[in-house]
């Protein structure tokens, strides 16, 4: 092989490496990337008989993940400061569930109140989490595995050039 076609097949390995490269990188960076953060964990004493509280203040906006762990004999609530008030005045009823994880979405700054209750006779220790969940794209790699395929492409048009201009001149000619 002469030093011409060695270096024209080199060119259009590396193009088709770099179309192959930017389709990867496009797929892999197209999906969003679920990222989440302790915020807090701890152990709560729930008396036999009794509730016991957990305040969570929310600093910014996004979702949260209240996970206590659920045990089968403490039931659980989340409520905002304005429900606790009223569930404590006898104003409000809330719903009890045998939670593992309840997620909340906010807008801005606010306080919840996990409120656990053990209606059996043992005391109970739980553990409770608080996680801070967001969602965030990788826009750079998308943007540069999109970038790589229309380059890869005029790699293999350049390597190709006079063989289009011949393909081209044929095709004038049988008209």
């Amino acid at each position: 092989m002469n030093h011409k076609k060695i270096t024209k097949v080199i060119s259009i390995v590396i193009a088709l490496l770099t179309i192959y490269s930017g389709a990867l990188l496009t797929y892999t960076y197209y999906k969003p990337i679920d990222n989440s953060e302790i915020v807090e964990t701890k152990l709560i004493d729930v008396p036999a008989d009794g509730y016991a509280y957990e305040l969570a203040h929310l600093n910014s906006s996004g979702h949260y993940v209240f996970d206590d762990l659920g045990n089968l004999r403490v039931n659980s609530t989340l409520m905002t400061e304005k429900d606790f008030i009223a569930w404590l005045n006898g104003q409000y009823q809330p719903e009890w569930r045998n939670l593992t994880s309840t997620v909340v979405s906010i807008e801005e700054p606010s306080t919840y109140i996990l409120v656990l209750s053990n209606q059996d006779s043992v005391h109970v220790v739980m553990t409770f989490g608080l996680y801070h969940a967001w969602t965030e794209y990788n826009y750079l790699g998308l943007v540069v595995g999109i970038a790589l395929i229309p380059v890869g492409i005029a790699i293999i048009y350049l390597a190709n050039k006079t063989q289009i201009k011949q393909f081209n001149k044929a095709l004038e000619n049988q008209e």
